[in-house]
């Protein structure tokens, strides 16, 4: 992904052992949080990781962005939480969604018709509330 903005910095995962070398999604995440990152944009969200992705937007960097499948806006908000429960963490599902729910503040659903994709749905979130005064 290259982004036309001044003072962006791009950090690609490297696949394998971090005892030999690799470097993980969350250790980026971490990276980025220590840079002071004002936005963090980020690749597909595939797993664990989403746990990471879901603290760091939730302490200070609003407008981040990534993306994840879903069959709908309402899954999207499912498949994060089923995400962040593969992180191990010892939050119960009902209270992960729940975190979902209150950091998100907007789903965009893409979809494609003859090889080309467009904007189908977008819904706020309930943490859009926030911003409704």
């Amino acid at each position: 992904m290259q982004l036309r903005q001044p003072n962006a910095v791009g950090l690609v995962t490297v696949p394998g052992d971090p005892v030999a070398g690799g470097v993980g999604t969350d250790a980026l995440l971490r990276a980025a949080l220590r840079m002071r990152t004002t936005r963090i944009v980020m690749g597909e969200l595939r797993g664990p990781e989403a746990y990471s992705f879901l603290r760091a937007v939730n302490t200070g960097h609003p407008g981040s962005i990534t993306t994840l499948h879903a069959d709908s806006p309402a899954a999207a908000a499912e498949q994060f939480a089923s995400m962040v429960l593969q992180s191990g963490t010892t939050l119960g599902r009902a209270d992960i969604l729940a975190y979902v729910r209150s950091t998100v503040d907007v789903y965009v659903q893409l979809s494609a018709t003859g090889g080309r994709r467009y904007v189908s749905a977008i819904e706020l979130g309930q943490a859009a509330d926030r911003f409704a005064h």
